[in-house]
């Protein structure tokens, strides 16, 4: 299924394009404004992270979504996530990203501090009336 997601048709974008829900998650997000990212949730949003093929995260509920966002926010001293193109069907919003951070301090995966990162990948949000009901990350 995931598959079949990322090969749907895609167009340039501006967030101005994408549902209102994703669009302020973003913001939100690039701000690592958790607070803000967490109001767009659904109280019971599915949260899935693949890296490289492996399923780091997997958790239910906008709390969990919660912690896991703050924990992952202070890792890095700035981040920002770019739409680099999207297509939304459905009820279902695919984004291409450009991932960019820089770590704010040693990590046990051997990332260390002021190394910067750059990740391409597929963010999947699926939206119910004004609310993000899942988010699926692929890197």
């Amino acid at each position: 299924m995931i598959k079949a997601l990322f090969m749907s048709e895609q167009r340039e974008t501006s967030q101005d394009a994408l549902p209102r829900p994703v669009a302020d998650y973003v913001t939100a997000y690039n701000l690592k404004d958790i607070d803000r990212m967490v109001e767009q949730l659904d109280g019971g949003v599915s949260f899935l992270h693949v890296m490289s093929g492996e399923t780091t995260h997997a958790l239910k509920g906008r709390d969990a979504f919660a912690e896991l966002a703050r924990s992952s926010a202070s890792m890095f001293k700035s981040r920002r996530q770019k739409v680099v193109s999207s297509s939304t069907r459905d009820g279902r919003t695919v984004l291409h990203v450009q991932f960019n951070g820089v770590i704010a301090s040693d990590l046990a995966n051997g990332w260390v501090a002021g190394q910067e990162i750059d990740v391409s990948g597929v963010s999947i949000f699926t939206v119910a009336g004004e609310k993000i009901t899942e988010i699926i990350d692929v890197a």
